[in-house]
């Protein structure tokens, strides 16, 4: 259906009824839109009833928007448009597929639209993950809960009684694994799915760590009938391996500090002399020998790749499948082998959206999208209720312009009413919120200087102004909510390969 007035958009050379995005069936009015091989953005569209159809160009949205025939509307974060005049039943919906590349730092998704000739891609995202943050914040609880129990006098042991339930994952994995969950349940809500492509791996943990292992090497570790330390000795030659003495009494030191994520695997330890182990502390080995590039550049050969990402997606993957078969969409999985041929074969370069719209091994790709949108999980805070904890281990909070620290004992000292005005001990405030504006929440202002700002809220200056991140703020009063934090935060970026 074209404009009232000028040419037909749709009527282009070569079109086809294929090639729309909604199907004309006979005798119905519909909303048609044509697929080029070089649009590579889309506009989620939903009918009359909130129900998604098939998307349209930025400028077929456009179109309707100024005929009045769909307004605007945010879903999840996510712009899209909703019809007015149309409902699901008077369109023919091409069939869309959602292809999933799952990751232990960042996942790939790509929606595409089955064509004639090949996949067209209309929607691109990738969902970076915060599992390591939550890694660190359980780390900083575990050292306040354990310095605070261990001076308590005549405490039982708990060592023993903690069960998990079946199916339990750790927190950083359980992230990963609602970030997913949620963000796939996102795109079936704003796009027609009626298929969604899983890509499942199996890693060998013991042969990334030693690609030539073979038969007995299974059974048989890398130090077999010796010690760790004399182990990595014997390995180093028994010679400090950051100045190059010999002759000294040498400790096995971590390369990565066990403080800042290192692990107790063999490859992360390295002989060291007293003075050096000393010297290097918990410092990152790049700055510790930032002076000596060769000796770093000896160091990071040695080096292997952490083995941590490999067991996080062992362990997630079951779970993703299971989550994704429970919204009643069919789910079928693909070896990241074929995935990689796949994509070899259609001579696309590696990027985790490339990969997730590579799954299902289609014929042909008609576009890859040059940008594409990036969802940071920011999550509502940390897993800790208590911080600005005393010398003893124990919660404090600050009042009075000296900002004298006072305890439990001291705030429930307080009348009821001054309580209701002081934080209470060591209580950490979740948001920030002010004239119905929090902080994460997406708004809109204009400002005399930098014109109109889109941008997630930061709150200052007691809460009296808000503005986006890099730009100059305003008072609260003049921003416009569009939409409440919800945990994650959008923006364009460029179609290339992430942090696995």
């Amino acid at each position: 259906m074209g404009e009232a007035t000028g040419r037909n958009p749709d009527s282009h050379p070569g079109s086809s009824p294929y090639n729309q995005g909604l199907q004309p069936k006979t005798g119905v009015t519909t909303l048609a839109r044509h697929i080029s091989p070089h649009n590579q953005t889309s506009v989620p569209v939903l009918d009359k009833d909130g129900i998604p159809v098939a998307p349209t160009r930025p400028s077929r949205a456009r179109r309707l928007l100024d005929q009045g025939r769909a307004a605007k509307t945010w879903k999840h974060g996510r712009f899209a448009i909703r019809l007015s005049d149309i409902s699901k039943a008077d369109c023919s919906v091409p069939d869309v597929t959602l292809g999933i590349d799952p990751g232990a730092r960042t996942t790939g998704m790509a929606v595409t639209v089955t064509t004639p000739d090949g996949e067209k891609i209309v929607h691109g995202c990738q969902v970076r993950h915060r599992g390591h943050r939550i890694s660190q914040a359980m780390l900083s609880r575990r050292s306040y809960r354990r310095n605070r129990r261990s001076r308590i006098r005549r405490r039982p042991a708990r060592f023993n009684n903690r069960t998990r339930r079946q199916g339990w994952l750790p927190p950083s994995l359980e992230s990963i694994r609602a970030n997913i969950r949620t963000n796939v349940s996102h795109l079936t809500e704003l796009f027609p799915v009626s298929v969604i492509n899983v890509e499942t791996c199996r890693f060998d943990p013991r042969l990334i760590a030693d690609p030539d292992v073979y038969g007995d090497g299974y059974q048989t570790s890398e130090r077999a009938n010796m010690q760790v330390r004399e182990y990595v000795l014997q390995r180093d030659r028994r010679t400090c391996q950051y100045c190059g003495k010999t002759g000294v009494r040498l400790e096995a030191d971590h390369i990565v500090p066990r403080s800042r994520g290192g692990a107790y695997r063999i490859a992360n330890l390295i002989a060291a002399c007293h003075d050096c182990n000393q010297a290097k502390s918990n410092l990152p080995v790049e700055h510790f020998l930032k002076d000596r590039p060769e000796t770093l550049r000896k160091l990071r050969q040695q080096m292997r790749s952490s083995l941590q990402s490999a067991a996080h997606m062992n362990a997630l993957v079951p779970f993703v499948i299971t989550d994704v078969e429970s919204l009643g969409i069919p789910v079928r999985e693909t070896d990241a082998v074929n995935t990689a041929f796949t994509r070899t074969q259609l001579g696309i370069e590696k990027s985790h959206v490339n990969d997730a719209a590579c799954l299902g091994e289609p014929p042909a790709l008609l576009n890859v999208p040059t940008s594409i949108t990036v969802i940071s999980a920011t999550g509502h805070g940390k897993r800790q209720m208590l911080t600005q904890m005393s010398k003893h281990g124990t919660p404090r909070f600050q009042t009075g312009a000296a900002g004298k620290y006072h305890g439990y004992r001291a705030w429930s000292r307080l009348p009821r009413q001054r309580q209701g005005f002081t934080t209470m001990p060591g209580h950490k405030l979740r948001q920030r919120r002010s004239h119905g504006i929090a902080s994460g929440d997406l708004i809109a202002y204009r400002h005399p200087t930098d014109g109109k700002v889109t941008g997630y809220a930061v709150l200052a200056n007691r809460k009296t102004r808000a503005r986006a991140s890099g730009m100059k703020s305003v008072r609260v009063t003049e921003t416009r909510l569009i939409a409440r934090n919800n945990g994650y935060q959008y923006q364009k970026q460029t179609n290339s390969n992430q942090e696995n």
